[in-house]
């Protein structure tokens, strides 16, 4: 679930977004290498996501989206020992149609 504000600029238009996230745990693997194993980790993780990103509509006849996102957890990955959060910045292009 995401918010999207943007402005139009000539023929570009940037855009920020933000909003909430929860990631679900859907399989898990362990090996002796892992220093922790995936039994100790939580089912489920919240976080938010914040982007920015820009929007070509004369390109290729069709919209062409560019977008940079962070995603950092609120919530702690694994109960104990330690105290461990996931981050994750992805790089996205797209076409709206």
């Amino acid at each position: 679930l995401l918010g999207k504000i943007r402005y139009s600029i000539g023929d570009f238009v940037p855009y920020f977004c933000a909003g909430p996230r929860v990631d679900f745990k859907i399989g898990e693997r362990s090996t002796p290498l892992l220093l922790y194993y995936n039994k100790w980790a939580k089912k489920r993780l919240y976080g938010y996501s914040l982007g920015t990103g820009l929007e070509l509509p004369k390109l290729f006849s069709k919209i062409v989206l560019i977008e940079f996102m962070v995603s950092p957890d609120i919530s702690d990955v694994y109960v104990e020992p330690f105290d461990v959060k996931n981050r994750s910045l992805q790089a996205s292009v797209g076409i709206m149609f």
